[in-house]
Order: structure tokens, then sequence, then C-alpha cells
């Protein structure tokens, strides 16, 4: 099956589907809903990190989105290279399974600190 779509309508999906617009149904009320709509994001740098979710979340302030983060409602990890993530064991997994490292090792390993 074709799809026709004009730029315009094909950039409003991709801003819909990175919640850099609002959805049709809901918008993200906090950092979990983010993260679990994204499955992952990338957050080497805590800053860009922070402005990701801040950007998607225009309601909370710098520190809303830092308190949820000491709250645990994402977990700032390392398997993916500072990735934010909803469900460690699910990245874990994930990583685990291509090889990179075991899920013993990075379950054992100490929590990245998130500050």
């Amino acid at each position: 099956m074709t799809v026709d779509l004009t730029p315009r309508a094909a950039l409003a999906l991709r801003m819909t589907g990175l919640l850099l617009r609002p959805r049709p149904t809901r918008r993200a009320d906090g950092v979990s809903d983010v993260v679990e709509w994204l499955g992952a994001m990338q957050a080497q740098d805590l800053a860009s990190g922070l402005w990701s979710l801040g950007v998607r979340l225009p309601a909370l302030s710098e520190a809303d989105v830092r308190a949820a983060l000491e709250r645990r409602e994402a977990l700032r990890t390392w398997p993916m290279r500072g990735t934010v993530a909803s469900s460690i064991t699910r990245v874990t997994g994930r990583v685990a399974a291509t090889g990179t490292l075991p899920v013993e090792v990075l379950m054992k390993s100490p929590p990245a600190s998130i500050a």
C-alpha cells in the first residue's frame, strides 16, 4: 500500500510522534509519560536530557523535571551511554540481547547518578 504525504504532513506526523507537538488524544503530563512514549531518550549530557524533557513538558519547571528524576519516574543509566529509560529491565535486556554485556553484570553494577 502506498501512502502519499506532503512534506508538511510528514513533518507534522514526525513532530507529533516525538511529542514536540500536541497529540490529538492527550499531551504527556510528566517525565514518565514522555519516556514511556519514546521508550528511551539520549541523555548522556544531563543538561540536554533535562532540556529534551522540558521542551516536551512546557507546564513543568526544570526543578519539577529534576524532582521527577530524583523520584525515579525515569532512570538515567549507562547501558546506552546516558539514556533516560522508563524500564531499566527492558533496556538492559535489549542491550544484553545484543551481546554487549550480560544482564547479570548490568544489574549488579551501581546505578549512575542523575545529579
